[in-house]
């Protein structure tokens, strides 16, 4: 009992202890006078004049109204006096303004001069979506300004006393009526009506191949034809009034005369039917088809997808290092392809030649990665590069067909040949499906065939790419390739390149490979 008595004793100190510490904590809580209006000057103004607010305590003033109508602060000079500007919305009343260190108002009454618009220029035509001026005198008196036959608001985008300019409206009627320009006085509104037409001119995107678009396979691509097309900007399956599935919208060709759009997979392994529409100018929309169906790819049509593969650069009597696109197997180790010790290539064992023209070949090159494929020149056989016995240059490895020992058919070779294309950023169709690679909008579940290339209208022609004289292979390249003998297609996505300036052992390449099935 005596030990439970000091506890409670220790514990009451203790708690005593605390409330006094707290009662002793100072408070950060800043003290802010509250701010006041001593004298305002002018006591009257047109929209645009500046007023002169005296007082105390302004600095903290964050808004101004003028007879209930919000103006604009200029300017705070100090604690003392402060600048703000009359707006076409203020009213005859008195001034008030707020801040964090709260209210004030002034007992002198601001009035509010009228002013009729002195309209001296206006534009007699304007294109959607671009900028029209307006000239002359109190145009800053104006606080609409209708175009079209639906009188349609166009956006203030700059106002003054002199001038303003405003933003011609989507518009679907064409029809030429004059410019309407709103103002009040002490009754309310007025207008003022411009007196020559105004013409808008829209530049509506109008397809010539719409009949044609009646299905796709999620992961595909389509291409509207037309002209106009760069305004199009959105292109979307109308299932319902509660659903919509949007496709990803492409940049038009250079010509304008081209869309490119594929509609994003679906989740059902099931068809869908609805309304294919398209928008532009934000809000506009036209039907396509009205029976458009959307299917979802089939998982045998779809393509292989090799990830993560690794290839590195092998010492010249060292064995090569191959890369199957159709089996996804890398060849490490096999005696395919060897140089002896003088540089000469000795019979190739293991991996026969024919399974050999199936292979994406990898080499290293100075500054680069390289990638060759299998293929034939007149009776030479090309398949790789490599670094001769004193490692002073990279060779192209050639074998001649007059050579009985290889044993190689010269037409299955040259029937073989893999071309390679790295996709270019200065072709818009090229920048199109790189990015879509570089996304991870292409998976395993995309067809890869002849459809997925369409829009590109340079066909790969290089045996290799990332040599010293053909374009260079970079981190995060995309390359398209296509192999000769059965017209299948490929991508390869460049991950990682570690380099080196002499070829050694630590160089290797980092890739993915989707592959026509």
């Amino acid at each position: 009992m005596k030990a439970f008595n000091i506890i409670k004793q220790v514990f009451a100190a203790t708690l005593l202890c605390v409330l006094v510490a707290c009662e002793e904590i100072p408070s950060f809580v800043e003290q802010m006078d509250p701010p006041v209006i001593t004298s305002i000057s002018p006591t009257s103004g047109y929209v645009s004049d500046d007023i002169i607010i005296s007082g105390q305590n302004l600095q903290k003033i964050d808004s101004v109204w003028i007879g209930g109508g919000l103006a604009r602060i200029r300017y705070k000079l100090s604690d003392e006096k402060m600048v703000a500007t009359v707006s076409n919305v203020s009213k005859t009343g008195v001034i008030r303004i707020s801040g964090r260190n709260g209210e004030a108002e002034s007992t002198q009454a601001f009035t509010y001069l009228f002013a009729i618009p002195e309209i001296q220029s206006y534009p007699t035509e304007g294109e959607i979506g671009f900028e029209v001026e307006i000239t002359g005198n109190f145009i800053d008196y104006i606080s609409k300004v209708l175009i079209g036959v639906n009188r349609k608001e166009a956006p203030i985008v700059f106002q003054s006393r002199r001038d303003m300019r405003v933003i011609v409206p989507v518009e679907t009627d064409l029809t030429e009526v004059p410019m309407v320009f709103v103002y009040k006085d002490e009754n309310g509104e007025r207008e003022i009506v411009s007196s020559s037409d105004f013409r808008i001119i829209a530049r509506m995107p109008i397809l010539d191949n719409g009949d044609e678009i009646t299905a796709i396979t999620a992961g595909r691509t389509l291409t509207l034809e037309g002209t106009n097309m760069r305004n199009i900007q959105r292109v979307f399956l109308e299932v319902d009034e509660d659903t919509r599935i949007y496709a990803r919208v492409f940049s038009a060709s250079s010509a304008k005369t081209s869309f490119n759009f594929e509609p994003r997979r679906m989740k059902e392994m099931s068809s869908i039917t609805g309304t294919l529409k398209y928008q532009y100018y934000g809000t506009v929309e036209e039907t396509i088809n009205e029976n458009f169906v959307l299917s979802q790819i089939n998982p045998a049509d779809a393509s292989y997808l090799w990830e993560d593969v690794v290839l590195s650069y092998r010492n010249i009597r060292q064995h090569a290092s191959f890369f199957s696109c159709d089996l996804g197997a890398l060849f490490f180790g096999v005696d395919l392809v060897q140089q002896n010790s003088t540089g000469s290539f000795i019979n190739p064992e293991g991996l026969n030649n024919q399974r050999a023209m199936d292979l994406l070949f990898y080499v290293n090159n100075s500054g680069a990665g390289a990638f060759y494929g299998p293929h034939a020149t007149t009776s030479v056989f090309r398949n790789f590069q490599y670094v001769d016995p004193t490692g002073t240059d990279t060779k192209a490895a050639e074998y001649t067909f007059t050579n009985p020992k290889l044993g190689v058919d010269y037409e299955n070779i040259k029937n073989d040949t893999v071309l390679f294309r790295v996709l270019s950023t200065a072709n818009s169709a090229q920048t199109a499906l790189m990015y879509r690679v570089l996304n991870g909008e292409i998976t395993a579940d995309t067809k890869i065939d002849d459809s997925l290339f369409s829009a590109i209208t340079s066909q790969p022609t290089g045996n290799s790419v990332g040599t010293a004289s053909g374009t260079p292979v970079v981190e995060n390249a995309v390359i398209w390739m296509k192999r000769k003998k059965d017209g299948k297609n490929g991508l390869i996505r460049v991950k990682r390149i570690q380099d080196y300036p002499t070829l050694n052992s630590n160089s290797y390449i980092i890739f993915d490979v989707h592959w026509q099935k």
